[in-house]
C-alpha cells in the first residue's frame, strides 16, 4: 500500500476569511508532493538515526525509482510514483500493523490517495495481471474508487513453438533491415526534400522508424522483465513492482499497433488496382468534402453533449482532461448500449 500526500500549507487562505479558518488544503499535483520524512503521526524528525526500524518505514518517504514505480493516472489526478509505503507481508500480523496506523492517523487531511498494489500469475494462461486498486481523497472530501487492471503476458517463449516465434521474429528483422537499406538508397539517389514530398515514402519511412523502436524496446523491454523476475525468484515474499515492467509492455503494444495501422495503409497502394476497391477510393474522395463539413458539424454537438453530461452526472468537480471517460461512452447510446452512466 502506498500513500500520497500533499505538503502543509499547500494553499492560502483568503484573506477575507482569515479569522474563521486559518487551514487549507489544496488538490493534488506533483509539483506540491509531499516528500519529506517523518514519524509516527507525521510528527517531524528532529534526529535522524543511523538504523531505521520497520515501523518507521512507513512514515519515510521512498520515491520512484526506490519503488520501481512511475507517475499514476487516476480519475482525480495523476500521482507521482513515489509515497510512503507499507508491504503487507505474509506470516505477519497485517491487521495489527494497520490498525496501528489506523490508531497513528497515517491516513489525514493531507492525504490524496491510497494506491494498493499487488501482481497475480496465471501459470495456465502464461497472463500476468498487474492490479492497482486506488483510493482518492479530494480536497473537497469523501472517497472516490479506481482500479487499473493490467494484462501482460511477460515470459514470451514459454510453450512449444518458441523456436517458430523466434525463426519469424529474426526473419522480420531481417526485412526491415532490406527496406532500410532499400529507403536509404532511395534517399540517397532523390534527395531528403524530393523523397518526403511523396506521401507512401512517407508511410514507408514511418513503418520503418517504428519498426526500429520497436525492436529496441522489445529488448529494453526483454532486460527490465527478465530483472523484475530475477529479484522475485531471489526473495519470493518481498514485495516487488510489476508496474514499470508492464508500462512497458503497454509501450510496446502501442508501437506495434502503429506499425500494423502504417502497413494496413501501404496494403491500399496494392489494392488500389482492384476495381471495387477504386471505385469507394473514388467515391470517398468525392464526397470528401461533405465528409469533412458534416464531420465538424458532429464534432460540435458531441462535444457540446459530452459536456452537458459531465456537468449532470459526474459525482465530482470536473476537469476539463477528465471530460474524455464520458467522450468514451457517449456514443454507446447511439448503438444501443443501455445502462451507460
Amino acid at each position: 500500500m502506498r500513500l500520497v500526500r500533499i505538503k502543509k500549507e499547500s494553499c492560502q487562505v483568503p484573506t477575507e476569511i482569515y479569522g474563521i479558518t486559518k487551514e487549507c488544503y489544496g488538490e493534488y499535483f506533483i509539483s506540491n508532493d509531499d516528500k519529506n520524512d517523518y514519524t509516527e503521526g507525521w510528527q517531524n524528525i528532529t534526529t535522524y538515526d543511523t538504523e531505521i526500524s520497520w515501523d518507521d518505514m512507513q512514515w519515510r518517504y521512498q520515491n520512484g525509482t526506490q519503488l520501481d514505480g512511475y507517475p499514476f493516472w487516476a480519475k482525480l489526478s495523476t500521482y507521482s510514483g513515489g509515497g510512503y509505503v507499507i508491504v503487507l507481508e505474509p506470516g505477519m500480523d497485517n491487521r495489527v500493523r494497520i490498525k496501528k496506523l489506523e490508531d497513528n492517523l497515517w491516513v489525514e487531511r493531507h492525504t490524496r490517495a491510497i494506491l494498493t498494489e499487488f501482481t497475480i500469475y496465471n501459470a495456465q494462461t502464461n497472463l500476468f495481471c498487474i492490479v492497482t486498486l486506488v483510493a482518492e481523497f479530494p480536497a473537497t472530501g469523501a472517497v472516490i474508487p479506481y482500479a487499473s487492471i493490467q494484462t501482460a503476458r511477460l515470459y514470451d517463449f514459454t510453450d512449444n513453438i518458441m523456436f517458430f516465434v523466434l525463426t519469424c521474429e529474426g526473419i522480420f528483422v531481417l526485412f526491415i533491415l532490406f527496406f532500410a537499406y532499400r529507403e536509404l538508397k532511395q534517399i540517397y539517389k532523390t534527395g531528403i526534400q524530393a523523397y518526403l514530398k511523396e506521401f507512401w515514402n512517407c508511410v514507408e519511412l514511418g513503418i520503418i522508424l517504428f519498426t526500429f523502436a520497436a525492436i529496441a524496446l522489445y529488448v529494453y523491454r526483454a532486460l527490465n522483465i527478465r530483472n523484475v523476475l530475477d529479484l522475485v525468484k531471489h526473495d519470493p515474499f518481498n514485495f516487488k513492482s510489476f508496474q514499470f515492467a508492464g508500462y512497458w509492455d503497454e509501450t510496446y503494444t502501442f508501437l506495434l499497433a502503429i506499425v500494423v495501422l502504417l502497413a494496413n495503409i501501404k496494403l491500399n497502394k496494392l489494392l488500389r488496382f482492384n476495381k471495387r476497391f477504386s471505385l469507394l477510393a473514388s467515391t470517398l474522395k468525392y464526397a470528401y468534402f461533405s465528409l469533412l463539413m458534416f464531420s465538424i458539424i458532429w464534432g460540435i454537438v458531441f462535444t457540446a453533449f459530452t459536456l452537458v453530461a459531465a456537468l449532470v452526472f459526474w459525482t465530482h468537480p470536473v476537469q476539463l482532461p477528465q471530460c474524455h471517460r464520458f467522450s468514451d461512452v457517449s456514443p454507446e447510446p447511439h448503438a444501443g448500449e443501455d445502462g451507460v452512466f
